[in-house]
């Protein structure tokens, strides 16, 4: 198989799917008998007034249709190669980050979404001919997204960095489900909607098998700031208006 091939089966910011099993193996907390929880999907439902807003843009309406505009597209999609980029540098961090703090299985999971988003970013580079991903300006969406991430990893407990990056998985395979039945030959991004559609849930594994290590409101008032800027990126692919993004919240005290 191609790379190019590959590329139009595995979208932005999806984990190659062998990483997103070996991920689910690495989880040992269950999501019963009191250890676990449904905390991603509860957070998630909270906020589902941005991912509706974020269907609701015309970038993704673009992809329901197949009438985006292909610049569009591309510029959307490089910056998103750039952005992807610098999430694996993160997770790096955040694997060094849990190793010296004694913690293994964040370690692990993080070692293993680091290489997911290492092959993506090669495999994005290799197909938009980019050598030198910084020397490609991300737009002010992009940018304030990566500052909240770093924002994230350096100021809060570790596990809080995989509240940051849940709706890179969650926002996503939600637009897929909306999107599935736009999937035609005659729709030339069938290939977006197909490689978003439900499937892959090793990041919401992770938070509702580690529960006790978050603060219900600070991990949703982080998870809201990273679907509002989700909701921005793909406002800024067509040029619309971006949304405010809330106040990051205190630390919790244990930091």
């Amino acid at each position: 198989m191609s790379t190019a091939r590959a590329v139009r089966t595995w979208t932005a910011r999806r984990s190659n799917k062998i990483f997103d099993k070996l991920a689910i193996d690495t989880v040992d907390a269950p999501k019963t008998d009191g250890k676990g929880g449904q905390l991603a999907y509860e957070i998630f439902d909270i906020n589902d007034d941005v991912a509706k807003r974020a269907l609701e843009t015309k970038f993704i309406q673009g992809i329901k249709t197949g009438r985006l505009d292909p610049t569009e597209y591309g510029g959307y999609t490089v910056q998103d190669a750039i952005y992807c980029y610098h999430g694996t540098e993160n997770l790096e961090t955040l694997e060094k980050k849990a190793r010296s703090e004694g913690l293994p299985d964040l370690e692990s999971f993080a070692s293993l979404k680091a290489e997911g988003y290492k092959d993506y970013a090669a495999s994005m580079f290799h197909d938009w001919h980019i050598n030198n991903p910084r020397g490609i300006d991300l737009g002010e969406a992009a940018s304030n997204y990566l500052h909240f991430s770093r924002s994230v990893l350096h100021g809060f407990p570790p596990y809080y960095m995989i509240i940051a990056m849940l709706p890179c998985d969650m926002l996503w395979e939600w637009l897929g489900q909306q999107l599935k039945g736009y999937v035609s030959d005659a729709n030339v991004y069938s290939f977006w909607i197909e490689g978003n559609l439900p499937g892959s849930t090793s990041w919401e594994d992770f938070v509702d098998g580690h529960t006790r290590k978050y603060d219900k409101e600070i991990a949703n008032q982080i998870f809201r700031i990273a679907m509002i800027s989700e909701l921005n990126f793909f406002r800024s692919g067509c040029g619309e208006k971006l949304e405010p993004v809330p106040k990051m919240p205190e630390p919790p005290s244990a930091c």
